[in-house]
């Protein structure tokens, strides 16, 4: 947690207009670094978590830094709020990458509420919860990108990001 909180500071204090290039990796690197982070956390629950790549993504440049910790965010609120398995699935919508963050539970609180930032004591607790996707649909807004509710039930985040043109993302 303090390693996210660091990371997220840091990114915090570059200038919105160098949010969008910093770290620009594969998203398959950002994938699986995350796979390495989360299969061990969400195991000891006893829950699995499956990462599906759309062909062709592989290669896809996204700021690695950022979209990580939008990821963490989305897998942490699964573990501590979702149910069952957890599947992330990147796929290519045209000129933009999505990347579906899905557990097998249900949005427990109104969607209006969603993303509104509260801290204090009662984050995460009855109509509180926290500042975690707040600040994930900040990062994603300051990379040009958005994050949604793609379902409720099963509960489905997806992170959608803008790619570059000139960015090949068939490897080809």
């Amino acid at each position: 947690m303090h390693r996210t909180i660091d990371d997220l500071l840091q990114v915090a204090r570059l200038p919105s207009d160098q949010w969008a290039a910093a770290e620009p990796v594969p998203l398959d690197d950002v994938l699986a670094e995350t796979e390495r982070r989360w299969h061990g956390p969400l195991a000891k629950q006893g829950r699995h978590l499956a990462l599906r790549r759309r062909q062709g993504m592989t290669t896809a440049k996204v700021p690695g830094r950022i979209v990580g910790q939008i990821l963490d965010i989305l897998l942490d609120n699964a573990s501590g709020h979702g149910l069952g398995a957890v599947t992330v699935t990147a796929r290519d919508i045209g000129d933009a990458v999505a990347i579906d963050v899905a557990d097998e539970g249900f949005l427990s609180i109104p969607m209006t509420n969603l993303f509104t930032r509260e801290s204090g004591t009662g984050a995460g607790h009855g109509t509180g919860h926290g500042i975690g996707l707040g600040l994930a649909r900040s990062l994603a807004e300051a990379c040009g990108g958005r994050l949604n509710v793609a379902s409720e039930a099963p509960t489905t985040f997806s992170l959608v990001l803008p790619l570059n043109p000139d960015d090949d993302k068939t490897g080809a």
